[in-house]
């Protein structure tokens, strides 16, 4: 009996610290993937994105490191376009427009990796699931097709 004791009280013990260790999870942040739904043939080729910090809360800050690579010269005159929104309602929450060439050299050469940085502040009210479209696009040209895009859907 005295042994029995003995034993679940070790096993009670060992359970116990076995419970009580935090369970370390692999961060993933946020994982930007292609765009689709494109005609075929005119899928654009994917934008390289990463989001700091990982975690987006509204009203804070955000900076978009952003590289990619098209086979073809992006021209003066693009823009580099981040949208929220919700794609159930089809409804925009925010749209930032910037001029990709006002820190990066134009025309960029077919096949050269370019990057940029830029740093935005979300908005106060955010949904609990949305997505963040990355995306390049000349207005002047006659392309509807963004050269280059990526894309995350944020939330659940």
């Amino acid at each position: 009996m005295y042994r029995n004791f003995i034993f679940a009280l070790i096993l009670l013990a060992t359970l116990s610290i076995i419970n009580s260790t935090p369970i370390l999870h692999e961060k993933r942040g946020i994982e930007f993937r292609k765009c689709n739904g494109y005609p075929k043939n005119s899928t654009p080729p994917l934008l390289n994105v990463k989001v700091t910090p990982d975690s987006i809360e509204p009203g804070k800050n955000l900076t978009f490191d952003i590289s990619g690579s098209v086979d073809f010269d992006i021209p003066a005159g693009t823009y580099l376009n981040i949208i929220l929104f919700v794609p159930s309602q089809f409804g925009y929450i925010q749209a930032f427009d910037m001029d990709l060439c006002s820190d990066t050299q134009c025309p960029i050469k077919a096949g050269t990796v370019y990057s940029t940085t830029r740093k935005l502040t979300m908005p106060k009210l955010l949904p609990s699931k949305y997505t963040i479209l990355v995306y390049e696009l000349n207005y002047s040209s006659e392309v509807s097709v963004p050269y280059i895009c990526a894309n995350a859907t944020i939330g659940s």
